[in-house]
């Protein structure tokens, strides 16, 4: 499978995912600068940042790739256990969530500023950034649950959980 994204019309991504588990397995950057860069863990979709393609690597590393070559900038040990499940990046920050955790890493070397373990059970999703009457938010679902959280400190403003599953009728 081959997908194409522009981003902001300076480039296209190309992703190539084959394998039962749907790993990525390379990634193209065009035009401008081009470069290609073969993958052997199990990544997450990269993620266009302020500094340029940022990887999640389900065991637990985070990676942040130069845009000009695709050399490695910097590399970094996630605290916590579990896989990386859901990888965000809005200005200077990253957001990633691993097992039960919500992480904000900084992109200038991949500091982690705050970590925040969510209460309940389950996988969550990726999370999204949102403003909510003027504040700057971090959203993250489950399966039956949402979690609201300052982008600032990783406080925890709201959290809702036992949802009623959709139905179809």
């Amino acid at each position: 499978l081959r997908v194409r994204v522009r981003r902001g019309g300076y480039r296209t991504e190309t992703l190539e995912v084959s394998g039962s588990a749907g790993g990525l397995q390379s990634l193209v950057l065009r035009p401008g600068a081009t470069w290609s860069l073969s993958l052997t863990a199990s990544v997450l979709q990269p993620v266009p940042s302020a500094r340029g393609p940022l990887l999640a690597e389900t065991a637990g590393s985070l990676v942040l790739l130069d845009p000009a070559d695709g050399s490695q900038r910097w590399r970094v040990s996630l605290p916590g256990s579990g896989p990386v499940a859901g990888l965000a990046a809005l200005g200077e920050s990253a957001l990633v969530v691993r097992g039960r955790h919500v992480l904000r890493a900084t992109l200038a070397a991949g500091a982690v500023e705050w970590r925040r373990e969510l209460k309940g059970e389950g996988a969550l999703g990726t999370p999204s950034f949102a403003k909510v009457l003027g504040q700057d938010v971090v959203l993250v679902a489950g399966v039956n649950e949402v979690s609201v959280l300052d982008v600032a400190t990783g406080a925890v403003l709201l959290e809702i959980h036992d949802l009623p599953a959709a139905t179809t009728q």
